[in-house]
């Protein structure tokens, strides 16, 4: 999921359904959290490190921490994408799983999403210990 409704975030969105990812938009992040979108078929969320809050939205990496304190979505990646060493370092404070630099190349920004979404399938499966 990405969540976002400016140019950014539709050229992210093309990238990872060319890819070959199902990506799904969210404009605001809080109905995660308030419990307006069912959560069960969201395996990553991606935010704009960089995106300010406004009145009626919640945004970027506070939308990360709400993401991190919800019983009902604690448990899906949370990626950050940003800008800048304030955006990093701020993104790992609140608990974001990744932050990718958004000059990172597609292919690169493509193989790290779909690593975090293979290592959830591993850990989804039950590990014998023999």
């Amino acid at each position: 999921m990405v969540v976002g409704d400016d140019a950014s975030s539709d050229l992210l969105m093309q990238r990872l359904a060319e890819s070959g990812l199902y990506v799904e938009r969210m404009g605001c992040g809080a109905r995660l959290v308030d419990g307006e979108h069912d959560c069960a078929n969201t395996d990553l969320v991606i935010v704009d490190a960089s995106q300010a809050d406004s009145e009626e939205r919640v945004c970027g990496l506070t939308l990360g921490k709400k993401l991190r304190a919800c019983p009902q979505t604690v448990s899906i990646p949370v990626i950050a994408v940003g800008n800048s060493t304030q955006h990093r370092l701020r993104s790992f404070e609140i608990g974001v799983d990744d932050y990718i630099d958004a000059q990172t190349p597609a292919s690169e920004f493509q193989l790290r999403l779909k690593s975090i979404l293979l290592s959830l399938i591993h850990i989804s499966e039950p590990t014998r210990l023999d």
